[in-house]
């Protein structure tokens, strides 16, 4: 599959002082891209629209005469022309006003919520790219409103600061009316319903398992991969989420040097030992010259 990794991104939640904000992307191929701008456009033009913006449509809808029926077979309609040419989809939502309570000990050097929300979409696009074959570097293409503008790219140079391997994934950045990226569009859309679906999820009025049915219209089955972090889910999985690591067998590999090293130097003599003794009970060991075994390998053996 050859992929173009031009990222069309939007946020929702006004990263600097909402209590919940959330981060959204669309990938597609450039083909792909330019068949969806094309239909996406004809299908405003024909409703008498020249532009998609979710905080205004509802106003522009009501204004134009059109009642909810309407409102919503026009939406459904632009969800479909998503599902048809987007490839893939990632969502990252986060409890923000939880995160800035966290101990510093406990959020490993990234102290803003949007850093945190941009490494994890980062993340879950790098390991996407990296499983259909592609290792190069990445170009973002965000919506230039002047207040999502600057927090975003503020973000990323505190990224590439405190996560280079994920700071210098992204190659370029570049700001962009949604008049001339069309798919930039799509990103608002899908950003403003997701972000009202996760948000209601953390305060206990949605359900995971049931997207809102304008929402579950963007999703692309098996395509999209989303994570909300919700107050208990930091909690209980802070590490994961700030891991400078940029794959699972990676994270798996430090958490198991971290619980090594946490072990003092007697404690595991003193299990060694203790190892060796119950192995000649069994009759599993010969008494005999002392196996020749790296530190390293006999600490693997341990029961930590």
């Amino acid at each position: 599959m050859h992929l173009e990794p031009y990222m069309f991104t939007d946020d929702a939640g006004k990263w600097e002082d909402k209590n919940f904000i959330c981060l959204c992307a669309y990938l597609s191929d450039g083909q792909r891209w330019q068949e969806f701008t094309a239909e996406w456009n004809e299908l405003l033009r024909t409703n008498g629209m020249s532009r998609l913006h979710m905080s205004e449509f509802r106003h522009e809808a009501i204004k134009a005469g059109w009642d909810d029926d309407k409102q919503r077979d026009v939406l459904l309609k632009l969800a479909a022309v998503v599902r048809k040419y987007t490839l893939f989809g990632f969502a990252v939502g986060l409890d923000a006003k939880h995160y800035r309570s966290l101990p510093k000990e406990k959020i490993a050097g990234i102290p803003k919520p949007n850093v945190a929300c941009l490494q994890r979409i980062l993340k879950m696009i790098k390991n996407r790219l990296r499983a259909e074959g592609y290792d190069g570097r990445i170009t973002f293409v965000l919506d230039e409103e002047e207040g999502s503008a600057v927090g975003l790219y503020k973000g990323i140079l505190s990224l590439r600061k405190s996560r280079r391997d994920l700071g210098a994934y992204i190659g370029a950045v570049c700001f962009a009316d949604d008049t001339f990226y069309v798919p930039l569009q799509a990103c608002d859309m899908f950003a403003n319903l997701t972000y009202k679906w996760f948000d209601d999820i953390a305060r206990g009025l949605a359900s995971k398992d049931k997207p809102p049915e304008i929402l579950e219209g963007l999703l692309l089955e098996h395509r999209i991969e989303n994570e909300l972090w919700t107050a208990e889910e930091l909690d209980k999985g802070i590490a994961e989420m700030n891991s400078a690591t940029s794959d699972e067998e990676s994270s798996t590999f430090d958490a198991g040097v971290r619980k090594i090293l946490s072990v003092s130097h007697d404690e595991v003599k003193r299990r060694e030992e203790q190892w060796k003794q119950e192995r000649e009970r069994e009759g599993k060991m010969k008494p005999g010259p002392k196996p020749k075994t790296s530190p390293d390998a006999r600490v693997s053996k341990t029961k930590v």
